[in-house]
């Protein structure tokens, strides 16, 4: 028991943090204790949760031929090293090793499987036969006292030892765990932010982002960030624009997206200038920020004006527009062809009739009679309702026809024109093939209400259990709401009010006819200061002072004075 004592001082040491610092500590008392009970034969076991270590699975080292199970904290209090074991054992692998160890101790020291924490193998000792070392950590201090305390009452062909420092191939080994939990970390990030950029280029995904561009800064915009002001937070301002940019198809496009387009453009040419152009504004104002930047990348990034001049794009500086500032930069200065979808209008109509219509080139061709048309397409959208696609030669006419002929008439029906892919959508929305806009809304509330429907069927099923509803105060009987008080707070305790008494003094009897004063009713009048006690009617003071006269209520002047 004395040589358990005296050696009582171990050392700590984190090895995840700083491998090569060794901190000395004591051991307590209560482990001192425990031992002695051991040594009587009570088999008193104790284990707390700041006692437990986090076991790692590692590969095997081929050099030092190390266990494949570590530990990343070690407690050197809780470890020993058992010596002088064949050095055959390091011929079998770690399962048949650790079995090996573990019977050991479990004949010689009746020590439990569940108690061993880790076994690592250490280099071989000098002896050739005899040479194998191995290190035991135990989950608790108990046991591996228990252990060393009745070492040398058993005959057994090794030694125990105890572990004054952590060995060097030890450290080493769990130096290159550390190495491997950090590289796969930073790999682990590294997929987590690639797979956050595909989602968000999914989520943001275009049609012109998969057209072949070139770079071409010839009159391509200029873009600035701005403030907005007041509610102007979802509105793209275009200074420096032309009346006749209304009408190129980039443009157009964001204006028909837009839910408010205004122009301001000068009315007259200067008199002493008469040549020269003044160019003026256009505001697009759109639902939120979000959809803004949106419209302002696929579109406005491509438009192209003639000549010297260039559009100033004023871009709403907002939270949500700066979270696209970097998708935005890269493709500025790209330039590519109309889509396909700017050159062809859609002819529609909520009639049925509309199928038993025929309508081709012919028609197309009287309908827009300044336009060059190249086919009519008869398509069927996701609602079995018919349409003609008309494909124009250039988006240019495409656009002009849009804006001069809003309705059509395909025989008797009258119907709208849509510009494809801005206010009707194409084949390759599916669900939505040939919806325009109004019917994608009406799709999307019947797609909520259909939603809504399944869920309270699987609420009254009892497949869903809804969350629990907020209660709110209920008001009181005759409309008053009841008072809300914060939470931990005692209710304010309510008292009657005091009636003040507006009179100059205190209420007394009217005396009779004639009388006055004091003597005929027995009233004093306070003369003192209000908050003073009055004097007492025998004080000698008292007729000395001065004292209201109440002439007015007595009858005059006259009358016997006190």
């Amino acid at each position: 028991m004395a040589d358990i004592i005296a050696k009582s001082e171990e050392t700590t040491m984190d090895i995840a943090e700083n491998p090569e610092t060794i901190v000395d500590a004591k051991e307590s008392k209560e482990d001192i204790k425990e031992e002695e009970k051991v040594e009587e034969g009570d088999e008193m076991e104790e284990e707390s949760e700041e006692a437990k270590m986090i076991e790692k699975k590692i590969d095997t080292n081929a050099a030092l031929n190390v266990n494949v199970f570590a530990i990343s904290t070690v407690d050197i209090g809780k470890c020993m090293i058992m010596a002088g074991l064949p050095s055959s054992l390091y011929d079998d692998d770690d399962e048949i090793f650790n079995d090996c160890i573990i019977s050991m101790l479990e004949e010689d020291f009746t020590v439990k499987k569940d108690s061993i924490a880790s076994i690592t193998r250490l280099e071989r000792g000098e002896d050739e036969e005899n040479g194998c070392r191995v290190m035991v950590s135990f989950k608790t201090r108990v046991h591996k006292h228990r252990v060393m305390a009745v070492k040398n009452r058993s005959n057994v062909g090794y030694t125990l030892e105890q572990v004054e420092s952590v060995p060097n191939e030890v450290t080493d080994l769990l130096k290159e765990i550390k190495k491997e939990e950090e590289k796969e970390t930073h790999d682990d990030k590294e997929l987590i932010k690639k797979k956050e950029e595909e989602k968000k280029e999914e989520k943001f995904k275009d049609e012109h982002s998969t057209l072949p561009f070139i770079i071409d800064w010839d009159g391509a915009p200029e873009f600035q960030w701005k403030i907005p002001e007041g509610k102007g937070g979802a509105t793209l301002v275009i200074e420096n624009a032309d009346t006749l940019d209304l009408y190129e198809p980039f443009l157009y496009r964001a204006s028909l997206k837009a839910q408010f387009v205004s122009v301001k453009m000068p009315g007259r040419v200067i008199e002493d200038q008469p040549t020269a152009r003044h160019y003026g504004t256009i505001s697009l104002q759109y639902l939120n920020d979000g959809e803004a930047i949106r419209y302002a990348m696929v579109n406005l990034i491509y438009f192209r004006s003639k000549g010297d001049r260039r559009i100033k794009v004023y871009l709403p500086q907002t939270t949500v527009a700066l979270k696209r500032k970097s998708e935005f930069e890269k493709r500025l200065g790209r330039k590519i062809e109309y889509p396909e979808a700017m050159r062809k209008i859609m002819v529609k109509s909520g009639d049925l009739s509309l199928a038993e219509c025929t309508f081709g080139v012919e028609e197309a061709k009287g309908l827009f009679p300044d336009s060059d048309i190249e086919g009519v397409e008869r398509v069927t959208d996701s609602h079995d309702k018919v349409g003609f696609v008309i494909t124009f030669k250039c988006a240019r006419e495409t656009v002009i026809a849009h804006a001069t002929t809003r309705h059509v008439k395909v025989g008797e029906i009258t119907c709208r024109t849509y510009m494809m892919g801005s206010e009707c959508n194409g084949s390759e929305r599916a669900g939505r093939e040939y919806l325009t806009r109004l019917e994608v809304i009406a799709q999307n509330k019947e797609d909520q209400i259909k939603k809504k429907k399944e869920y309270d069927e699987k609420v009254a099923n009892g497949e869903i259990i809804p969350p629990p509803k907020k209660t709110f105060p209920k008001k009181a009987v005759g409309g008053a709401v009841t008072a809300r008080k914060a939470r931990g707070v005692a209710p304010i305790a309510t008292t009657k009010s005091i009636p003040i008494n507006k009179t100059n003094g205190p209420s007394f009897k009217q005396p009779s006819s004639g009388v006055r004063g004091a003597r005929a009713t027995g009233y004093t009048p306070r003369t003192s200061p209000r908050g003073v006690p009055p004097m007492p009617t025998s004080s000698p003071l008292r007729g000395r002072l001065s004292r209201p006269r109440r002439d007015d209520e007595m009858g005059g002047r006259g009358g016997g004075g006190g």
